[in-house]
């Protein structure tokens, strides 16, 4: 037998032996698990690995409940079998063997869950001013104060979807787009800046859709983007294309259009005319979100399409699945570098602290942590942008208002809160 499994037998038989070792691990792990309720209900929730680690003690305390129940109930068995050896060991192992199957089942289960229940009890707070995070989804079965709040439905927001006019003909041309990337690249790319940083999409993406005339569905999507060559890259917003067509602009602006096949075969690689037409009808919708900047390209023009919030404050939009966002700090032109900044959040009314994605806690202009962390130069201010970061707290549909303040810790001194303000939030089903 190997030295290790040896040590093994060694152990399990001397826990067998003493019998007095079950209810003292069940009191151990008992106690373990009320330590952990105690820190959470005193230090809140902090991080997806303090959640984790609640769950997997939780876990340990019902597999030691298990344990305990076994060893109660074992005992009394032995007593009416005058307490063979035989019989006691066969009855350790495999209640011993049961417990911890069903207990590992458990703490599986708490830990890798879809639902959390961290976010229970949280309601969106009445005669409370909440800023909505930009692409924001809510369905029709939200509550009605949410969807005061918001305004619309996800649903509703659907029909911006165009569908292409049955009759037409829409050549592949964008005058107005043609003419800013030639005359006016800055105020073009000053303009692009603020609408990513601003998680207004609309202004660098249009889709359109082809329907295929069998029950009202769906053929083809299209999907036009601007962006620079090497820049801003937005194909990683949609899955699969079929058919992918660049249409080059002056100063190395492109629009790039992408077409999806919705019901027909994606293995099929031709070009159909109805293809083209839904690439010129999405590439015209795009060049009108920049008539009003061809037709006064000025920076009043810039200022009034998107307008920069105030300094310091964030700026919340969300980055595709519900819970999963894209966040935007925005500072003054002169902010200071001798440090870092930090994004603290919490639910609204309990002040307990979320449980945010690190690449949302820690933002400095120097040492990125992260590839997802950029920095930008826009002409009035300095943005650090974090795509794609999660906040773990409640789950889809489970609505809450929630408080997110700004704070720079300095290299030396005293952290300083900077700004606050209050979100409607919804949390990532994990």
């Amino acid at each position: 037998m190997p030295p290790f499994l040896l040590r093994f037998w060694v152990l399990v038989k001397r826990v067998v032996k003493s019998t007095w070792m079950v209810p003292v691990l069940c009191v151990a792990a008992a106690l373990l698990y009320a330590g952990v309720v105690a820190l959470d209900a005193a230090l809140g929730s902090t991080s997806p690995a303090w959640e984790l680690a609640g769950e997997l003690a939780a876990g340990l305390s019902l597999l030691a409940l298990l344990l305990l129940v076994i060893w109660l109930v074992g005992s009394m068995f032995l007593k009416q079998t005058n307490g063979k050896r035989g019989l006691r060991v066969l009855f350790a192992f495999l209640g011993g063997g049961a417990a911890l199957v069903i207990g590992a089942v458990t703490t599986t289960f708490l830990a890798f869950a879809d639902i959390d229940h961290r976010a229970d009890g949280w309601r969106v707070p009445e005669g409370v001013a909440l800023e909505v995070p930009q692409q924001f989804w809510v369905e029709d079965t939200a509550p009605d104060i949410v969807k005061r709040i918001v305004g619309r439905s996800s649903n509703e927001c659907s029909g911006e979807f165009s569908h292409i006019p049955a009759e037409g003909d829409f050549p592949l041309s964008a005058a107005h787009l043609e003419q800013l990337a030639n005359q006016h690249p800055d105020l073009l790319g000053e303009l692009c800046q603020r609408a990513s940083c601003l998680a207004k999409t609309e202004l660098l993406c249009q889709e359109a859709w082809a329907t295929s005339g069998v029950m009202g569905e769906y053929s083809y999507r299209c999907c036009a983007c601007l962006q620079r060559k090497g820049e801003n890259d937005l194909k990683e917003y949609h899955y699969s294309k079929d058919f992918t067509h660049t249409h080059p602009l002056a100063n190395g602006w492109e629009i790039r259009l992408l077409v999806d096949r919705i019901t027909e075969p994606s293995e099929a690689k031709d070009r159909p005319e109805a293809v083209e037409r839904l690439e010129g009808y999405a590439m015209q919708r795009l060049d009108e979100q920049f008539a009003q900047l061809a037709a006064a390209p000025t920076r009043e023009t810039v200022d009034a399409l998107v307008p920069l919030p105030a300094r310091p404050s964030i700026c919340l939009g969300q980055d595709g699945q519900p819970g999963i966002y894209k966040l935007s700090l925005f500072l003054p032109k002169d902010a200071r570098d001798d440090g870092h900044y930090e994004i603290r959040a919490f639910e609204y009314e309990s002040g307990k602290q979320l449980s945010l994605d690190n690449r949302a806690d820690y933002l400095q202009f120097v040492g990125e942590p992260d590839d997802r962390i950029v920095t930008s130069e826009l002409l009035d201010c300095r943005v650090i942008t974090v795509n794609h970061f999660m906040v773990y707290t409640g789950n889809w549909g489970q609505f809450y208002g929630s408080r997110w303040d700004v704070w720079f810790v300095p290299d030396k001194g005293d952290p300083v809160m900077l700004s606050s303000q209050n979100f409607l939030m919804q949390g990532w089903m994990r």
